[in-house]
């Protein structure tokens, strides 16, 4: 951000601009954003009510900017600006912003541990570098029960607007590039070009905003919209139901100290094994392509299933859709109910076989 192209230096002059590198004296309940993520800027007013938000990601390093661009950091700096010239008196429309503690509201113990690990780091010493996905493990690692997911509000962090069937263009941010046929975004009437002004009230300045407010949403709701077409403004209400929160979590780094504990509940369950993806030189020994599941089971942990240790398996329930070993868990956890057969496909000596295992 040291050399800002012309647009968004002149509208950087409307602003008080901080970067702020480091999170251990940083308070968790005004600072509250998607801890996996490797950008996140604020739009907030001198008294701490934020206008909202920017930076959003749904990838691993290589896709860490595919939903950023400079056009839609431009329009978003361009939206809270114009938030500002109304405020306070459009106070009212930003309460729900941000707040404390958050969806944690059932888990104290959940928020106290954001405020500890920040003081434990700073005894520290100033050398060490506490991580923003660091806030977000130990916040799982404090509610995390033996043998059980993850409460859902922990485990689908701020979801895509894809999830409701909406694509948005990242060159502007808030502005409908298409809708997904079928989709609950679909059925209630939203079309391309439409833009999300609002969403449960809250004023919309980027991706990110609707993804907090997607994320805020009851898992059954009916989603307000405040969408303008053309020259006209109206209200569009979409009903939500069931897993639609649920997205692709295995990019996030804290995911990572989630998978040991899944493994383990998921033995449980099925009496299945750890597992890890084939190399590529593995896959093409067998004749896996690319885009496929591989998966080898390891020999440790497996109980009455009629696995082995070095089975490879490449389909779940008819699916070889490749997955990795994290989404391949949450595959089982999430779409089968206890006493469920679940058929696996497995490769075993170069012979195609299914085994059925039973969700406990």
């Amino acid at each position: 951000m040291a050399r800002l192209p012309d647009r968004i230096g002149e509208l950087a002059k409307g602003f008080v601009c901080l970067r702020l590198t480091r999170m251990e004296d940083l308070p968790p309940s005004l600072w509250q954003f998607d801890y996996d993520m490797s950008l996140a800027i604020f739009f907030m007013n001198a008294d701490g009510t934020l206008y909202g938000r920017y930076g959003s990601r749904n990838g691993g390093l290589k896709e860490a900017e595919r939903l950023l661009s400079l056009s839609s950091l431009e329009k978003a700096m361009a939206r809270a600006l114009e938030i500002h010239r109304g405020y306070p008196a459009n106070r009212d429309s930003l309460k729900d912003k941000q707040s404390s503690p958050l969806v944690w509201k059932d888990y104290p113990e959940a928020w106290k541990v954001l405020e500890t690990t920040s003081a434990s780091i700073r005894r520290g010493g100033a050398s060490l570098c506490l991580h923003c996905h660091t806030y977000w493990e130990s916040i799982q690692k404090k509610v995390q029960k033996k043998d059980e997911p993850l409460p859902a509000e922990f485990l689908w962090g701020y979801p895509l607007p894809e999830n409701i069937g909406l694509r948005i263009d990242t060159a502007d941010g808030t502005r409908v590039k298409s809708t997904i046929s079928g989709s609950p975004a679909e059925g209630a009437g939203i079309q391309p070009g439409d833009d999300i002004e609002e969403v449960s009230g809250q004023p919309i300045l980027s991706l990110a905003d609707i993804q907090w407010a997607l994320w805020r949403a009851p898992t059954s709701t009916t989603l307000q919209l405040g969408v303008r077409r053309g020259d006209a403004k109206m209200t569009v209400a979409i009903p939500l139901s069931g897993r639609w929160k649920k997205t692709d979590i295995s990019w996030r780094e804290s995911s990572k100290k989630m998978l040991p504990a899944l493994q383990g509940a998921l033995r449980g369950r099925f009496g299945f094994p750890s597992l890890h993806e084939l190399e590529p030189e593995e896959r093409e020994k067998l004749g896996i392509p690319d885009g496929a599941l591989a998966l080898r089971l390891r020999t440790s942990g497996i109980a009455r299933t009629g696995l082995q240790g070095g089975d490879v398996v490449v389909a779940l329930d008819g699916s070889s859709e490749r997955m990795s070993d994290l989404q391949f868990l949450m595959a089982l956890w999430e779409g089968y109910p206890p006493g469920a057969e679940v058929p696996v496909t497995i490769l075993r000596g170069g012979e195609r076989l299914t085994v059925t295992l039973i969700r406990n």
